[in-house]
């Protein structure tokens, strides 16, 4: 098993990030993908994440190391304890790419455990339905991760 560096990989983005426990986020760019939250890195978020690129491109994050931090303390940050993200380097194993139908599949068994909750809750299993009918029917990872309008991961 090799492992490469998330710098040293030529990403399509966006990328989808489907995490160990379920969870989904995507990555718009490289600068995002290379940014955690300080809960993120403690709670081990990112190992085990499968990241799937616009390519349909794969890879599994092994380990992650901190390389300093990627942003300020900001006044906002310390009244509310919110301590600065990290930049991130990822140590990633390179899986066989897979096809749309795998990534949509994917996508929708995520979105259905992560999602699902909220939605019935709403009444709206029909608008469920029709969000899952529209990653079904998207032409690439790009259309998926725009369909959802995914939360950038670094957030978290």
């Amino acid at each position: 098993m090799s492992l490469i560096k998330t710098t040293e990989e030529s990403f399509e983005f966006p990328v989808l990030g489907f995490t160990s426990d379920g969870d989904f986020c995507g990555f718009p760019d490289m600068d995002i993908l290379t940014i955690a939250a300080p809960a993120m890195i403690k709670r081990g978020m990112h190992e085990g994440m499968l990241l799937i690129d616009n390519g349909n491109n794969q890879w599994v994050v092994r380990s992650v190391r901190t390389k300093g931090r990627a942003a300020r303390w900001t006044l906002l940050g310390i009244l509310l304890y919110l301590p600065p993200s990290w930049r991130v380097e990822h140590e990633l194993e390179k899986l066989p790419p897979l096809s749309l139908d795998e990534i949509k599949d994917r996508t929708c068994a995520a979105v259905r455990v992560s999602w699902y909750d909220g939605y019935e809750a709403d009444g709206q299993e029909d608008e469920f339905e029709a969000l899952l009918d529209q990653v079904r029917s998207a032409r690439d990872v790009a259309h998926i991760y725009q369909v959802l309008g995914i939360d950038e991961f670094a957030g978290l």
